[in-house]
């Protein structure tokens, strides 16, 4: 297993990947999106093009766990000012149901936090919806209130 910053041409050459994985993280905070046809594959494809285009822009990072030609989970976030805080947003990280327990959501949350400090943000911020309990338990157990 791998773990490496990700560029748009990674994204770009692993992308139906991607798009199974960022639908995997929208079902569990928003089923009923999925499952009444409001958000479409066509939709989540724009989305991972969106990230895509905030990594040239340097506007955003995503850190990816592979395996040979698996993409098995990825973490994505930006950086952002607020009340003269440089913070580091956690967007999401989701990891597929069979790499699931392997620690790798813990080692793209390292990679996340590394680069925070790297560049010198002094606060990391993320948001859990109240119907993700074993992502609320996560970032809890990583010191996340």
């Amino acid at each position: 297993m791998k773990f490496f910053r990700c560029t748009s041409e990674e994204i770009s050459k692993y992308k139906d990947q991607f798009v199974e994985l960022y639908k995997q993280l929208i079902y569990v905070d928003y089923p009923e999106k999925v499952d009444q046809g409001i958000l479409t594959t066509l939709d989540i494809k724009k989305s991972i093009d969106k990230i895509s285009n905030y990594i040239d822009a340097q506007e955003g990072v995503v850190f990816v766990a592979q395996e040979e030609e698996v993409i098995c989970g990825y973490a994505h976030g930006y950086i952002r000012m607020f009340l003269d805080e440089k913070r580091m947003m956690l967007d999401g990280i989701v990891v597929k149901p069979e790499y699931m327990r392997k620690k790798i959501g813990h080692q793209l949350l390292n990679e996340l936090e590394k680069y925070a400090k790297q560049e010198k943000c002094d606060v990391m911020e993320l948001f859990v919806t109240t119907n993700n309990p074993s992502a609320e338990s996560f970032y809890r157990n990583k010191g996340f209130v």
